[in-house]
């Protein structure tokens, strides 16, 4: 397959079973609009279609059997170590969560909140979820478009005040 590239400051996804079917579609709108595809498969001749079809510079593939779980970690940790970009020397969850609010909706979400949700969500009839659940005036004001969003984000930043 195709030598490992950088993504630079494109944004990456890494897509198993890229070579066909449902994988191979999804690759498609994000390399469109501008992302870096990381497509891995066992059918090396639709890695190779896919390379071409997308461009060498938008993507890489290698060969990947997901029921190898030595192999898939292999093939997440080069990924990740091809496409991330540490150009400023920190990895993107270190400056992310400097610059996380303690409280609000923006807030870097703690992994226990997260489980409880997820316990609340699995005894309830409810299909969607926000979490932080203050998400879901923000959530609300996007179907409202731009004017509805921002009375939403007013209204939850106002809340919080």
């Amino acid at each position: 397959m195709s030598a490992a590239k950088r993504s630079g400051d494109r944004q990456a996804i890494f897509i198993t079973g890229g070579a066909s079917g449902i994988g191979r579609a999804a690759a498609q709108p994000f390399c469109q609009r501008g992302w870096f595809v990381g497509a891995y498969d066992i059918d090396e001749a639709g890695l190779v279609s896919l390379e071409s079809e997308l461009g060498p510079s938008n993507c890489v593939t290698r060969r990947l059997d997901v029921s190898d779980k030595g192999e898939y970690e292999q093939a997440m940790a080069g990924f990740s170590a091809a496409t991330l970009d540490y150009s400023d020397g920190e990895r993107p969850g270190v400056a992310m969560r400097k610059t996380a609010t303690p409280d609000g909706p923006m807030r870097l979400v703690q992994p226990e909140e997260v489980a409880e949700l997820v316990w609340t969500a699995y005894g309830s009839d409810r299909v969607h979820w926000n979490i932080a659940e203050e998400m879901e005036n923000v959530e609300r004001g996007r179907a409202g478009g731009v004017e509805g969003m921002r009375d939403q984000f007013k209204k939850t930043i106002l809340a919080d005040a």
